[in-house]
């Protein structure tokens, strides 16, 4: 499911991350998404439905080159003028799946035993219920500039490590999608994960027509070594009830 899709739909702001939390997209998706009068989901590959407002973080104008662009003024500033680069009224809703209901279940990593039994969980959910995941990242604003930096800057085969717990009442949330993991190397092991921002930096501006960036599938790498009991993310999943189709 696009999140995308709902926040512009919902609340017509222009950052891809200001949907809210879990329980409210699931609200929206089982009360209030009604396209041609149904409630459906929309698949990626959908024509329009891929897009992404990733180049929008400051606001009516693009993000410098480093992408040093400060983060509270990304947050800020990127709300502002209320636009997307892809209206949801453009977004093909053929083919989509009809939706009968939806529920946000938290994954309570909090409660494992230690930060194995916390892994086993979100594993879990990967690879046995076959389902990706909702993550919130809370950062404060130093960790907010320096994630700003790491996706700007390295490549999508760098590891993010530098994760540390948010300054309490200092922090914000950036909601990314889990989608696997690689644990092959036992040091070096990892969360996929799929961000809202697009393919990140345009590595070379002087060939147009051979557009490269440093992140071309949209997504990063998050180290598996973290604290889990501490309020730096939240991992939840969705438990999707679809109408039931007709056999022809």
């Amino acid at each position: 499911m696009n999140s995308n899709f709902y926040r512009d739909a919902k609340s017509k702001t222009c950052r891809a991350c200001c949907g809210g939390n879990p329980e409210l997209f699931a609200e929206f998706y089982c009360g209030n998404s009604t396209l041609n009068g149904k409630q459906m989901v929309i698949p990626w590959d959908n024509g329009y439905a891929g897009y992404s407002d990733g180049s929008r973080c400051c606001g009516s104008s693009n993000c410098p080159a480093d992408g040093d662009c400060p983060c509270s003024k990304a947050v800020i500033a990127g709300c502002n003028d209320g636009t997307t680069l892809m209206p949801p009224g453009y977004i093909f809703t053929n083919p989509h799946y009809d939706l009968k209901s939806i529920n946000g279940d938290e994954i309570k990593v909090k409660e494992a035993l230690d930060k194995e039994d916390a892994i086993y969980m979100i594993k879990d959910v990967l690879k046995n219920q076959r389902k990706a995941i909702y993550l919130i990242m809370n950062l404060d604003d130093d960790q907010c500039d320096k994630f700003f930096r790491f996706w700007s800057r390295d490549s999508e085969e760098t590891v993010w490590k530098d994760v540390t717990i948010p300054i309490p009442d200092k922090a914000s949330g950036h909601d990314v999608a889990c989608i696997g993991y690689d644990d092959t190397d036992p040091n070096n092991r990892y969360w996929i994960i799929l961000n809202s921002w697009g393919q990140g930096r345009w590595l070379d501006t002087t060939k147009p027509y051979e557009p490269k960036y440093n992140r071309p599938n949209g997504r990063f790498l998050l180290t598996m070594d973290l604290d889990y009991s501490a309020e730096n993310s939240r991992w939840w999943t969705f438990d999707p009830k679809w109408v039931e189709r007709s056999s022809a």
